[in-house]
């Protein structure tokens, strides 16, 4: 999977590693993502949780987006991994039902 990561400054090495790692373990759920991308954005700096990530999951069909805010990017990675891994579990579950229903009509 190619990940993309898109902010107005440079990213440290270290939240590059961690969001790579965490978006790479979403195969498990879903194997057919073709990229990711990342967008890191300070919605107000006055604000303790106006640190913002957003993540756009391409596959095949419908493309699958997360967004979530903290006092930290990886609090904020977290949160938008855990909704993800949801939304990739439903469209497996609604695709497996699917191929059990067109497999039971053709008997």
């Amino acid at each position: 999977m190619k990940i993309q990561i898109h902010a107005p400054w440079e990213v440290n090495a270290t939240l590059k590693t961690s969001i790579k790692t965490k978006l790479e373990k979403l195969a498990k759920y879903y194997q057919r993502i073709f990229d990711a991308e990342v967008f890191l954005k300070l919605e107000d700096s006055e604000k303790p949780d106006g640190k913002v990530l957003e993540v756009r999951l391409h596959l095949p069909i419908k493309d699958v987006f997360a967004k979530a805010t903290s006092d930290t990017y990886e609090k904020a990675l977290a949160k938008t991994v855990g909704k993800l891994e949801q939304q990739l579990k439903k469209r497996k579950d609604k695709l497996t039902n699917k191929r059990a229903v067109i497999g039971e009509s053709d008997r």
